[in-house]
């Protein structure tokens, strides 16, 4: 591996493990507006993450997670605007890693989005 590779993967080892911390943080924080804007940040660095290395070793669970992250917005809310990006995010973790161990549960979160939030044939494709 070149030097100019391997600083490639360790900024994206980098990027991603600051974007862990800050959902770890949003697990852990005391109020529901804390909560929400730490989710909101953590889903802002996963998303730069993915925009700067979409092949990452950890691409597939980025996806998974931003795609987990707009479905509990849209399951509090039931603002489907976050689940239309839920069911983006679980469907491109599909695409691009369809062998990855979170593909079928992304595949269920799918089905998950669909049912409780849209009640109707909108997902079927």
């Amino acid at each position: 591996m070149s030097c100019f590779s391997r600083a490639y993967a360790e900024s994206g080892t980098v990027l991603f493990d600051r974007a862990r911390a800050q959902l770890l943080a949003a697990q852990n924080a005391k109020s529901p507006q804390a909560k929400h804007k730490t989710y909101l940040r953590a889903a802002s660095e996963l998303k730069e993450f993915l925009e700067r290395h979409p092949h990452h070793s950890s691409a597939a669970t980025a996806r998974f997670n931003v795609g987990s992250i707009y479905e509990d917005f849209a399951m509090t809310t039931g603002d489907r605007d976050d689940a239309t990006r839920a069911l983006h995010y679980f469907r491109e973790m599909v695409r691009f890693s369809p062998k990855d161990s979170l593909a079928d549960d992304a595949l269920y979160e799918v089905g998950v989005v669909c049912e409780k939030v849209y009640q109707d044939t909108r997902c079927r494709d």
